[in-house]
């Protein structure tokens, strides 16, 4: 008897290990989901610190990502920063997101003014 329920047991974790597994979110460039967008977010932060020298502060980061496509997703983002002379000065950056796999890459690119 005690043999059956550890048999019992066993097939009954591993059905349900089987089936979480396939349960789980694609990772297509095409799907996008609540970590996708939080990952895009963080990307820009990321960029943001990356691409500006004297980095004082971000000032506002705007997104665009209602698209299901990664490729259509951008941002724009209005930093401070610590000039040569120790002078405060703002600067606009733009960004696009290319997606691949379950990642998310951040491009800057030329600012539309």
């Amino acid at each position: 008897m005690k043999l059956r329920a550890i048999v019992f047991t066993i097939i009954t974790v591993a059905a349900c290990v089987f089936i979480a597994n396939h349960l789980r979110r694609p990772n297509d460039d095409a799907w996008h989901g609540p970590n996708r967008h939080d990952q895009a977010r963080q990307e820009v932060l990321e960029e943001c610190t990356n691409r500006v020298a004297g980095l004082n502060r971000i000032i506002a980061l705007n997104f665009d990502d209602q698209s299901t496509n990664v490729s259509e997703w951008s941002a724009s983002a209005t930093v401070e920063y610590m000039n040569v002379v120790g002078g405060i000065q703002r600067t606009n950056l733009s960004f696009r997101f290319e997606g691949f796999g379950s990642g998310i890459i951040c491009l800057q690119t030329e600012p539309k003014n």
